[in-house]
């Protein structure tokens, strides 16, 4: 059994600081979802961040939606950051109705330097930070997209690109490996493939603690032990106690859900059929 590692806490949503920012129309289908189903079905990933604050690792659009539903606590899975238990990547973001040209155009429009290159290249650009961003599409033409620009500013015009060419149609996120995957089947659909840099959680760490934000869909925590399926009663949540008596009825609703559902670990890497 491996209950004992899985920490679960209730938190005042003001203790809660995002790293990343948030899609409205992702945080509105998920606000319709939970209102419906009356529960909390994933807790957000957390870590301490400094004094009373805890830096939310994953779960950034459930946050978001539960400000917009005034629902001022909610459950959240701790664990170490920086910790064996986390490793940080970034998605990868897949544009079926995009060309690499007018990705081009718009990075020239925004400031940027769209430079063509190999793919491995504009990958080693990005691990160099080089480069902000990468391209390639399906017939692999690649670019990289150079900023010399200080983080904190090359993140608004990577927000400003990433605002530019998701709209009106919005991207996919996808792990680079299953990118890549694609990209040398045969069967291979059309479309521009968009890669990050991956960043440190001390880079990470301070953007949140300045207040700023990376964009939406860049960030990728994986994180080892994360509890799925929970389904925590937004009732519980609602109620007007404070939030040691909420923590109180966590743990003995968490102890009784063990006792009677089984609880099963999953070490190796799967596949999941998104909503």
């Amino acid at each position: 059994m491996h209950s004992d590692l899985i920490h679960l806490r209730i938190f005042p949503l003001e203790q809660l600081v995002l790293h990343e920012a948030t899609e409205a129309d992702r945080v509105s289908e998920l606000q319709k979802r939970i209102e419906h189903s009356g529960v909390l079905r994933n807790p957000p990933i957390v870590a301490f961040l400094q004094g009373e604050l805890f830096l939310v690792l994953d779960g950034a659009t459930r946050v978001t939606a539960f400000h917009r539903m005034r629902i001022p606590t909610i459950v959240a899975q701790v664990v170490q950051y920086p910790s064996a238990q986390v490793h940080v990547q970034a998605w990868c973001h897949f544009l079926p109705e995009q060309s690499i040209e007018n990705l081009q155009r718009f990075a020239t429009e925004l400031g940027l330097t769209p430079t063509e290159v190999p793919l491995p290249e504009a990958q080693q650009m990005i691990r160099k930070r080089a480069a902000i961003a990468y391209a390639v599409d399906h017939q692999g033409r690649a670019l990289a997209f150079c900023c010399t620009l200080p983080l904190s500013s090359s993140l608004l015009m990577l927000r400003e690109l990433i605002h530019r060419y998701s709209n009106p149609q919005p991207f996919q996120r996808v792990a680079w490996e299953e990118a890549e995957a694609l990209l040398q089947h045969e069967l291979q659909r059309e479309g521009t493939y968009v890669g990050f840099p991956s960043f440190t959680p001390e880079e990470i760490r301070s953007l949140a603690l300045s207040g700023a934000r990376f964009p939406a869909g860049i960030t990728r925590h994986i994180i080892a032990g994360r509890l799925l399926r929970a389904d925590i009663p937004l009732a519980e949540l609602q109620r007007p106690t404070s939030i040691a008596e909420k923590n109180r009825w966590l743990q003995q609703w968490w102890h009784e859900r063990l006792h009677h559902h089984r609880l099963r670990y999953y070490p190796e890497p799967t596949f999941v059929c998104d909503d």
